[in-house]
C-alpha cells in the first residue's frame, strides 16, 4: 500500500486537473 502522504498528493493533482477541466469547459462555453 502507498503511503498516506503519496495518495493525498495524487487525489490533489487529481481534483486540481479535474477543476482546471471544468474551468476550460466554461471558458469554451460562454
Amino acid at each position: 500500500m502507498e503511503d498516506l502522504e503519496t495518495i493525498i498528493m495524487e487525489l490533489l493533482v487529481n481534483a486540481g486537473s479535474g477543476a482546471q477541466l471544468g474551468v476550460n469547459r466554461s471558458a469554451a462555453g460562454a
